[in-house]
């Protein structure tokens, strides 16, 4: 088998966020997104995806490889995703590249939460940060989690600045709260 053909006019297409309600079509917008990129000649270490939760992480990239394998299967496949992510002339041969090279790429993609990518980032720099060697991630209902909001909260309303306080209580409904804070 030969080396697949690297596209060598990759375009980028800027970098979007898509942001919707349950069930409205996120994890195929997305999914689509990352198509398209590789389309264009992006490799798939060079593509992030982040979303929400493990599970819907889980759904676009397996939304990525389902797209690819059933367009890999028949010109009709093809043509159909072709539609779907804007490539008039998408062929078998083409959806099976781009498959293949997402498959040999699997330990490089970079489909995760937010929680991950800036976990892994913080990693990156912990030297930078401060963050000691073995610093973890704690579930919300961690006791420690609890410890340190409590911390958090008691240093905000210790502070002698009111207008500060209102302005942070503001911010968390998006100035659309339905009562007001004396």
């Amino acid at each position: 088998m030969t080396a697949p053909r690297q596209r060598t006019d990759f375009q980028p297409l800027g970098h979007e966020v898509i942001r919707a309600s349950a069930g409205t079509g996120k994890t195929f917008a997305l999914s689509g997104r990352y198509l398209q990129l590789l389309w264009r000649g992006a490799t798939p270490d060079t593509i992030l995806a982040v979303t929400f939760t493990r599970k819907a992480a889980g759904e676009v990239l397996e939304r990525v490889l389902r797209r690819l394998a059933r367009a890999a299967q028949s010109a009709q496949s093809a043509a159909e995703l072709g539609g779907e992510i804007g490539v008039r002339d998408l062929s078998r041969r083409d959806a099976l590249r781009m498959l293949a090279t997402v498959c040999r790429s699997l330990h490089r993609v970079a489909i995760s939460t937010i929680d991950s990518f800036f976990y892994r980032m913080a990693s990156c720099f912990r030297h930078e940060l401060g963050l000691p060697p073995r610093a973890t991630i704690v579930a919300e209902d961690d006791p420690l989690a609890r410890q340190l909001r409590g911390l958090a909260i008691d240093a905000v309303l210790g502070d002698e600045d009111l207008d500060t306080l209102v302005e942070m209580l503001r911010r968390l409904d998006h100035g659309q709260a339905g009562r007001t804070v004396t």
